[in-house]
């Protein structure tokens, strides 16, 4: 038993805006039906102007963690799959390890293998504990899958964040086999200079088969047992089928094993990285028994896919409610417009926003250190200069701050003051529209978001704001 590798604790994490693809199909002037029925999709999960992969990413581990009961200081290694990094050059990994609390020494690294990159993090978080390089590994996956306006892809968008901890020994979910097929296909990429992918739709599908194809005959050849249930790479839920049907599933099999997929890829999109990995979760949240088998087969195009068995070793129903669950995420929702989704996607400028003033109502939380001079808020770990008055030669003063996870709401208000400007007043932003939804006393819980973005080419500054405690 010692030797098992598998999962520990598991956390997913969905925006709230939801666009229903029925108004959508009316204003791109398309039968519903293409949607509903061709695609097997509802909705897109859209994220927050303050959202990104950075965000949803630190809110699913930190949901990871909260199940796994394991010190994020204990975490040796952070691998993050995402095709939307907010910087082309800077660690996604390393931004959310210092948001966690993990430890320095942890090794941290990100992966951008197209919807293959969740998949991959747990394998290399698995290989680092199995050699041991590492006692525990976070794999997170987090993207936004975005086209540009009327491309038939368009439908197709979500987003979302799914992580695992991984461990060895008494674990809850073994990782019992593993397989990976590769080869150089071009039928999806996007160049480092571009925002939207260039995809050859129908190419791309069948590339997406026939690697899921050789992946299970594989798995097959291994004489692994026969799953209960099978995780695919959905970007949208028809992709399924055609791939249950490819590997030669009845249409019983189909309707039990697959098909309570769905439920996930209808109501967010397609979350790229994290799609199948919140598959698994929802199969571990709502399906599973224990001596029970996942067969999960990613897809990232260009293209590979990874297969892996998950045997469930332990009843997980008192871990499920440790932290918040995916059906939480995705009942969870806000139902906007086309008119507000295509604002949002020209990154108009935002109402004023509201802050207040918390008092903590818990000794766990995020550190940060804050310069007095410019505000600006840094990594209680990095060196303990402001990077920007010291490049220009100012005084400046570091003062540490804690933000517990809990908090009670104490004062608020509107302003359109500088974000940082604010933060060294002792006040902290808080994410409601309106005043009139906030009371003093309320309870909140924190949350990681894009505090400030300097400009298309300038640093992000990552940080904590609170928002109401359900």
């Amino acid at each position: 038993m010692s030797k098992i590798i598998g999962i520990i604790g598991w956390g997913s994490y969905i925006p709230s805006l939801r666009l229903p693809l029925t108004d959508l199909a009316k204003a791109r002037n398309v039968d519903p039906k293409k949607y509903l029925k061709g695609l097997i999709l509802e909705k897109m999960a859209l994220p927050q102007p303050y959202e990104d992969a950075v965000t949803m990413a630190f809110e699913a581990a930190k949901n990871a963690l909260d199940r796994s009961k394991v010190n994020p200081e204990d975490i040796g290694i952070v691998v993050v799959g995402t095709e939307s990094k907010p910087y082309s050059v800077k660690s996604v990994a390393g931004i959310i390890k210092d948001l966690l609390g993990c430890s320095p020494y942890a090794y941290v690294g990100d992966y951008d293998a197209a919807c293959a990159g969740g998949i991959q993090a747990i394998v290399t978080c698995a290989a680092f504990i199995k050699s041991g390089l590492a006692k525990f590994g976070l794999a997170v996956a987090s993207d936004i899958s975005e086209y540009e306006f009327y491309h038939p892809g368009e439908p197709t968008q979500g987003a979302g964040a799914a992580a695992f901890v991984i461990g060895k020994g008494n674990v809850d979910v073994s990782i019992e086999n593993f397989v990976a097929y590769s080869t150089d296909t071009n039928d999806f990429f996007r160049r480092s200079e571009e925002r939207y992918p260039f995809v050859y739709g129908h190419f791309s599908e069948e590339a997406y088969l026939e690697h899921v194809i050789k992946t299970h005959e594989k798995i097959v050849s291994t004489r692994s047992p026969k799953p209960d249930y099978y995780a695919f790479h959905l970007p949208f839920g028809k992709m399924a089928l055609k791939a249950s049907k490819r590997i030669g599933l009845d249409d019983e099999e189909v309707e039990r094993k697959v098909k309570p997929s769905f439920e996930v890829v209808k109501a967010t999109g397609n979350q790229y990285a994290a799609s199948i990995l919140n598959v698994v979760i929802h199969f571990l949240e709502n399906m599973v028994n224990v001596g029970e088998r996942i067969e999960a087969i990613s897809y990232g195009s260009g293209a590979q896919s990874i297969g892996i068995i998950f045997k469930v070793e332990h009843d997980l129903k008192k871990k499920v409610n440790l932290a918040p669950t995916l059906n939480h995420y995705l009942r969870k929702s806000k139902l906007v417009d086309v008119k507000y989704y295509e604002q949002r996607r020209r990154n108009l400028k935002e109402k004023p926003l509201i802050f207040g003033k918390i008092e903590p109502n818990s000794t766990n939380g995020v550190k940060r250190f804050i310069c007095e001079n410019c505000g600006m808020l840094l990594s209680p770990y990095t060196i303990k200069k402001c990077p920007r008055c010291y490049e220009k030669g100012e005084n400046f003063r570091l003062r540490e701050i804690f933000y517990p996870f809990k908090a009670k709401l104490l004062s608020f208000e509107e302003t359109e003051k500088d974000v940082f400007e604010e933060m060294l007043k002792g006040k902290i932003r808080i994410l409601e529209e309106e005043t009139e939804n906030l009371k003093v006393g309320m309870d909140l819980k924190l949350k990681v978001i894009k505090l400030k973005v300097e400009g298309k080419n300038g640093l992000i500054h990552y940080g904590p704001a609170y928002e109401k405690q359900e």
